[in-house]
């Protein structure tokens, strides 16, 4: 009996680290390694070779090399055709679908962000999403997405019940024991970096950088050693955090560090070797960055809205980032204790225990065979 075909729209890896892409590849590095004898799972991106970075234990011959880097001419025409191709059973996407339907669709709708902070987003960015993300909803047979919160605002926003929770989870790559004297190495050689503390996350208006300069500056945390580290690329602008760095005296800037590109291998040393690492998003559909820097036994602290009000490991830890005193007193308080050995082992044990990806594969499998 010929295994049932699911192909995954990858081209998320063409583009930089987020957390999409830490979604697609821990989920079907799980759901191939343990149902590899009832599936074919196909990989379809432009950088074939980035798949096989990041999908090491995949027979190439499951990478499909899209020729198109516009999403119309991916979505249109391109995408059904490889589905025709292959004779695909299955067609897993992220957001949005194509239009032309020839399989059975699965979407995962990580997030309705652009909805619950309208005045974070473009209006053709907020009325394109809202479309396409809908009609992904209902065009697709199966539909997940990753949070209790990001299910309540699909039910809210567009009536739809029928959604299956596959929460994010640790990827292999932070399960490992990293030492932290040679992380710690590694980045102060390659960056200058010696005690610094860390945020890994797109530039946009929403993830709040410009409140966690004015906390570390204010604090004055570059005069007793410390140094800001952001690493993400600048996606969308943010009103206001140009000019505050440019207004930076020389001295300042000197305590400020911003890696916009940093492979996947490095950024375990970085986490690894932080000082604290901060998340001061305002909204999430989950936010997978805090659970990364637990994982790795990092001192986090953590905004508490949205998506993030769940992560209960981190109780004392969270704060509201829209109180600027709350947020500036629990980084400072984190940054003075420093007998944090055994809660820090505590809370790696909790995330590493908590989130991995095996209820959320069986969930999708079962899924299928309900259809199939």
């Amino acid at each position: 009996m010929r295994k049932k075909r699911i192909i995954v729209d990858a081209h998320i890896f063409d583009k930089e680290r987020q957390g999409t892409t830490t979604y697609i590849k821990g989920f079907y590095t799980a759901f191939c390694k343990q149902f590899d004898g009832e599936f074919e799972v196909f990989f379809c991106a432009m950088d074939i070779d980035n798949l096989a970075f990041h999908f090491p234990d995949i027979d190439p011959k499951y990478f499909i090399k899209l020729k198109f880097r516009s999403s119309a001419i991916r979505l249109v025409f391109e995408i059904p055709y490889v589905i025709r191709k292959h004779k695909i059973d299955f067609a897993h996407f992220q957001q949005i679908v194509p239009f032309v339907k020839n399989c059975i669709f699965i979407v995962t709708i990580h997030d309705l962000l652009f909805k619950d902070l309208p005045d974070k987003f473009s209006f053709f960015y907020r009325l394109s999403r809202n479309f396409l993300f809908e009609r992904a909803l209902r065009k697709s047979d199966i539909k997940l997405t990753v949070s209790h919160y990001s299910l309540n605002s699909i039910i809210q926003y567009y009536g739809i019940k029928e959604v299956f929770i596959t929460p994010n989870a640790i990827n292999s790559d932070f399960l490992s024991e990293i030492n932290k004297i040679e992380s710690a190495n590694y980045v102060r050689n390659k960056y200058g970096l010696t005690k610094y503390i860390l945020y890994v996350s797109r530039i946009e208006p929403r993830k709040n950088h410009l409140e966690l300069m004015k906390v570390f500056y204010d604090l004055g945390l570059g005069k007793k050693g410390y140094q800001l580290l952001f690493v993400g690329k600048n996606d969308i602008e943010v009103k206001g955090l140009s000019d505050y760095i440019s207004q930076l005296d020389e001295e300042a800037r000197s305590h400020f560090y911003w890696l916009d590109t940093i492979d996947d291998k490095e950024i375990l040393h970085v986490y690894n070797a932080a000082e604290l690492f901060v998340y001061p998003s305002l909204a999430e559909g989950f936010g997978i960055p805090p659970i990364e820097a637990v994982s790795l036994g990092v001192n986090t602290i953590c905004s508490n809205l949205t998506a993030m009000s769940d992560f209960s490991f981190l109780e004392g830890n969270l704060f509201n980032p829209l109180d600027y005193l709350e947020f500036r007193n629990v980084l400072k308080n984190n940054l003075a204790n420093s007998n944090l050995s055994h809660v820090l082992s505590q809370r790696k044990q909790t995330v590493r225990s908590k989130y991995n990806w095996d209820s959320g594969i069986k969930i999708l499998y079962n899924a299928i065979r309900e259809i199939k």
